[in-house]
């Protein structure tokens, strides 16, 4: 639509230009391509308007780049696929300059540094082509840089000459700013000169913001008033299901808010380097999620988030529900060696904070641990490995509840670390628990309770089941032998538990 520019070069094209300057695009005994095969497609555009970087890029990253750029400065949005690559490697070493690419307005040549590079795998955009590069880079405005003024983007292809010499053809991609985008651009730059971007992101997304308040009002509620909820069997499932769905449903697949084990580690690497507030303001949803989830972590632990709030324990628990309605068995592992694999999940948040204080791209690899890109932010519309590997886990949730969010989930691991610092006990217990009785134990579905009758708060999601049968006349043992001996009195007799 005229946001990006494009030109293709092809095979043929770099060969004689490149023939023309005195030179060979490839080197004797090199195998040649056919003339007419690309040897690079170039694309390039200004990512400065909203509209094009958050198109691009998506919110979060064209957020971060846009938040540490002063008043003025410009996104130069370039990528590229074929045999030719445009950033080339001598801007790793000397002086930190892209040697086979450049901006030109008018008579100012603008290099790009690395320091002003920022390299992506891949567009956010739902069907992009892949690409073998990927980057944008930050224009100052001390550069005398004007994007509502055309440009081109000169490509500098490197070929082979005798000797030292290093002949080269110069590619352009001409780039004009479409006008839809003049005052977008302008008010961008004005947004970020008169207050903080994260201000404008929070207004365009109130709709989102009023719906996810308005649930962990009804989650807070739920939570307040467990005693009368869990009274009342089938209508505490009811609102489980119900709430579980709209975590899946809309927290998940459609606002794409799902809490990661990568919030966590960039949270810890801004507290050891230079916090700023206004970058983790820049997904709003994600910041009242991750608010909502560290108040909870002080008065009930991690449960709170693990049990309702996360998108893929929802995607899990239906998928163990399924696997009883297809009547598939139900594989309960000894408490014994449950009690063993638990430890799993702290071994590999633990890794992946090591990798990252050394690596973060590296651990940010690491992190696809977690399905949750895969199966929750991407809706399984991802490369065959990514997809298996999820349908893998939500195969194994069939047979055993919540297995992944049990024995690998680094994100539950760094939920769980802070979990026994909780300021109330509100999951109730009866001195029979673990003792006369174990039915509790017997039925939690992430086997977070001890034969002994304690409750793990490592472990538990606070699905309240075991409040549900400790409510329940007819399946509590105390409870039943008091209700037996009162009907007794009544001269009713036993009436038949259900």
């Amino acid at each position: 639509d005229g946001a990006l520019a494009g030109r293709t070069v092809t095979v043929g094209a770099a060969r004689q230009a490149l023939t023309a300057a005195g030179g060979r695009l490839f080197a004797p005994g090199v195998p040649v391509p056919a003339d007419e095969a690309p040897y690079v497609a170039l694309y390039a555009g200004l990512a400065t308007p909203a509209a094009v970087g958050r198109n691009l890029l998506g919110e979060r990253r064209y957020g971060a780049l846009m938040a540490d750029r002063g008043a003025g400065d410009q996104l130069v949005f370039v990528a590229g696929s074929g045999l030719y690559s445009f950033k080339g490697h001598a801007y790793r070493r000397g002086n930190g300059t892209f040697d086979r690419l450049q901006l030109v307005q008018g008579e100012r040549t603008i290099r790009f540094r690395a320091a002003d590079h920022t390299g992506f795998e891949a567009l956010a955009i739902a069907g992009a082509p892949a690409l073998r590069e990927i980057a944008v880079f930050a224009v100052a405005a001390d550069t005398g840089f004007d994007p509502t003024q055309p440009w081109r983007l000169e490509l500098l292809v490197q070929g082979v000459g005798a000797a030292s010499d290093s002949p080269t053809a110069i590619f352009d991609l001409p780039y004009r700013l479409p006008d839809r985008f003049l005052r977008a651009a302008a008010e961008t730059t004005e947004t970020l000169a008169d207050e903080p971007l994260w201000r404008d992101i929070w207004r365009q997304r109130a709709g989102r913001i009023a719906v996810l308040a308005a649930a962990l009002l009804l989650l807070t509620l739920i939570l307040v008033f467990q005693d009368a909820l869990v009274r009342r069997r089938r209508l505490h499932d009811a609102v489980r299901l119900g709430f579980l769905a709209f975590t899946l449903g809309w927290i998940g697949w459609y606002a794409g808010a799902q809490l990661s084990v990568v919030n966590v580690l960039t949270f810890l690497d801004a507290l050891m380097t230079d916090f700023r507030w206004d970058f983790f303001l820049l997904e709003p949803l994600i910041f009242i999620l991750w608010a909502y989830v560290a108040v909870a972590l002080l008065f009930l632990g991690r449960g709170v988030f693990c049990g309702w709030l996360c998108p893929f324990g929802a995607l899990q628990e239906f998928a163990g529900r399924l696997g009883r309605l297809l009547r598939l068995p139900e594989l309960r592992l000894p408490f014994a060696v449950s009690e063993r694999l638990w430890p799993l999940k702290y071994v590999a948040f633990i890794a992946l904070f090591a990798v990252f204080l050394h690596d973060p791209a590296l651990a940010i690899r690491g992190a696809e641990l977690e399905p949750f890109k895969t199966a929750i932010v991407l809706r399984f519309d991802r490369a065959w490995p990514f997809v298996l590997y999820a349908a893998g886990l939500l195969a194994a949730g069939l047979f055993v509840t919540r297995a992944f969010c049990r024995y690998l989930c680094p994100l539950g691991a760094a939920l769980a670390l802070p979990a026994r610092i909780r300021m109330f006990e509100w999951l109730k217990r009866r001195w029979q628990c673990g003792k006369s009785c174990h039915i509790c134990a017997a039925t939690c579905p992430v086997q977070a309770i001890h034969p002994d009758g304690r409750i793990n708060p490592n472990e538990c999601i606070h699905c309240l089941t075991c409040q549900v049968n400790r409510a329940d006349e007819f399946l509590c043992p105390p409870l039943a032998d008091r209700r037996r001996r009162r009907e007794k009195a009544m001269g009713g007799g036993e009436q038949g538990a259900p």
